[in-house]
């Protein structure tokens, strides 16, 4: 689950944040939880999974567009 939650997040940074950051938090809790031994990846699976979510609502906020571009 930590792992997931991991790679759910570095996913979500480059292409369908709304739905892998959702992912990425849910995973990241269930594996903190759980009392997984990769806690690290855990923590930066739910750190990731944050930024999915504030990533495009900043970047929006800055053009003024639902839209966002780099």
């Amino acid at each position: 689950m930590a792992v997931a939650a991991f790679v759910c997040g570095l996913l979500g940074i480059l292409v369908f944040n709304i739905f892998f950051g959702p992912c990425a938090l849910f995973f990241g809790a269930v594996a903190l939880h759980r009392g997984t031994i990769r806690r690290l990846r855990a923590c930066l699976g739910l750190l990731f999974g944050t930024v999915d979510l504030v990533l495009p609502a900043v970047l929006s906020a800055h053009n003024g567009t639902i839209s966002w571009h780099l």
